[in-house]
């Protein structure tokens, strides 16, 4: 498929998804399924009617878990979606399941001024916490395309920008689209797909630009500048020099007119310690001040990609013909899974190789947007909440139950000024960071404070503006006083009896980076 059709193809993959439709779902059309007699008594003339304020429509499905089965073997292409997206998720837990009837609840909510349409699937015991792996949908959502859809990059990070007036008022936190100082060096990536890719040294020069979050992988990248070919890259370069998620990240800031983009292997000289000390120490600016963070998020290296083919549902998108002349068909389809456990819960995002790696912690948390090409769909996180494909208008809020406490982290970030006892809370900040940052991987056993240098920073600076002293950092604590004891109440945990890094003899045993990263918590 060529890069054109990218952002315009629309498959059958979405949400346990509630559509109204004047047209039939091609091979799964009237003619193609069959509705047995329970979901053809779903009465859509209803559910158009519905309303927040209405009770839910619910329809009484089948007696439980074994006649689902059933009627989905028998041919119900309804009974088949829910059966096949409930089965996966059934696995070992044969006790939430077959506890009673079955029923399909409709219930409209309200959400950002428009009215929407959910659809859980329950049964009798567990009528308040419904089957989530089919749970909600509306009526405005969308199915999601065979690749990732640009069109929908390109309308969050306008609005979200301040390009639309109508949508600024819920975006009134996020920056606006405005030339910054550059970092040091840049990609210049062209407009047209056979403009050559050219390294610039900025020399303080403005712009706008986007940075690049991935994996480096095990191997070599296969691209990194290096002081051998420096000059090279000055020079300019094919497209088809960059490994595979290089190229595409050049391909979505050409599509999103961001004319720079930013990639630490390449902005970075890779075998210079100078340089790279020095660059290290402008992470914080970089992510902060860049127009968009592009998240590579399900690649586990740089040749894995950002606009690939993505997964295939196991279940097909069923119709549900209207019950009036003239009145709207419906279309129910199979939800993309989100999975709880990852350092970014509070996105309620799916696991993924980026979110694992430790220095995406800073580079999240630093950058005003970040666009995840996530397996199965895109996300969207700016300070205005978390956007996701399925719900493309929707503002997830972050909520501060979380593991990882987002939303703290924003309202430290916008509003400091509010806070009471603002030390307290930037210390609790920096140690819910620090353990969130435990949970991930480094590879290099030297990255352990630079990997957070940025975020340390951004502390700092947020600290002399709030007048809430921390004192200096040093060695991943701060020093002032009652700030520092508090810092020393750290603990590790874990099965290994050596905590300690071998080759870190310069970190001091008081200090939780001189433990392995993964095996870090906070004491009370």
């Amino acid at each position: 498929m060529s890069r054109q059709k990218i952002g315009e193809e629309v498959t059958r993959r979405s949400s346990i998804a509630l559509h109204p439709t004047d047209h039939t779902i091609a091979g799964h059309g009237s003619s193609a399924q069959r509705l047995c007699r329970r979901c053809e008594n779903i009465d859509t003339a209803i559910i158009q009617s519905l309303q927040p304020e209405d009770e839910p429509y619910t329809v009484t499905h089948h007696v439980n878990f074994d006649a689902l089965e059933q009627s989905a073997a028998a041919g119900c292409s309804l009974c088949r979606l829910f059966h096949q997206e409930t089965d996966e998720y059934r696995g070992t837990k044969l006790k939430y399941f077959n506890r009673g009837q079955l029923s399909i609840v409709f219930q409209a909510i309200e959400a950002d001024g428009n009215t929407k349409v959910r659809v859980e699937y329950r049964d009798a015991v567990v009528d308040r916490h419904p089957y989530h792996l089919v749970s909600t949908a509306d009526n405005l959502n969308r199915l999601l395309s065979e690749y990732p859809d640009l069109k929908l990059c390109a309308r969050w990070l306008h609005r979200c920008s301040g390009q639309d007036q109508e949508t600024r008022a819920g975006h009134r936190n996020c920056p606006t689209l405005v030339e910054v100082k550059l970092p040091t060096r840049v990609l210049k990536v062209g407009s047209h797909s056979g403009d050559p890719i050219t390294l610039v040294e900025t020399d303080g020069t403005r712009g706008v630009y986007a940075c690049l979050s991935h994996c480096w992988g095990t191997s070599p990248v296969s691209a990194s500048t290096l002081r051998s070919n420096l000059h090279h890259h000055l020079q300019g370069f094919p497209l088809e020099y960059l490994p595979r998620t290089f190229r595409d990240a050049v391909t979505v800031c050409r599509y999103l007119h961001l004319p720079y983009l930013w990639i630490d292997s390449l902005c970075i000289v890779q075998d210079d310690p100078q340089d790279w000390d020095g660059e290290c120490v402008q992470m914080c600016s970089i992510y902060q001040n860049a127009a968009l963070t592009i998240a590579a998020s399900s690649s586990e290296n740089a040749e894995g990609g950002i606009l690939r083919l993505r997964k295939q549902p196991t279940s097909s998108p069923c119709l549900i013909p209207s019950k009036t002349s003239g009145g709207p068909a419906y279309v129910i389809s199979p939800w993309p899974r989100s999975a709880a456990g990852s350092w970014l819960s509070s996105l309620e995002l799916p696991p993924a190789a980026l979110l694992e790696r430790a220095w995406v912690v800073q580079e999240c948390l630093l950058s005003p947007r970040i666009l995840f090409f996530h397996e199965d769909e895109l996300y969207f996180d700016c300070f205005a909440g978390r956007f996701r494909e399925a719900y493309p208008d929707i503002a997830h809020r972050h909520h501060p139950q979380d593991s990882f406490d987002r939303a703290q982290y924003n309202k430290m970030t916008l509003n400091p000024s509010n806070l009471a006892h603002p030390e307290q809370h930037l210390v609790d900040i920096w140690f819910s960071i620090v353990h969130e940052y435990s949970l991930t991987q480094l590879s290099y056993q030297g990255d352990v404070l630079p990997a957070l240098s940025g975020l340390a920073k951004a502390l700092a600076q947020r600290s002399k503006q709030i007048e809430a002293p921390l004192g200096d950092y040093a060695a991943g604590l701060w020093t002032e006083k009652d700030v520092f004891n508090k810092c020393l109440l750290w603990y590790a945990t874990g099965k290994r009896k050596q905590y300690r890094f071998p080759c870190e003899e310069s970190l001091p045993s008081w200090s939780w980076a001189s433990s392995h990263p993964s095996l870090i918590r906070r004491g009370h």
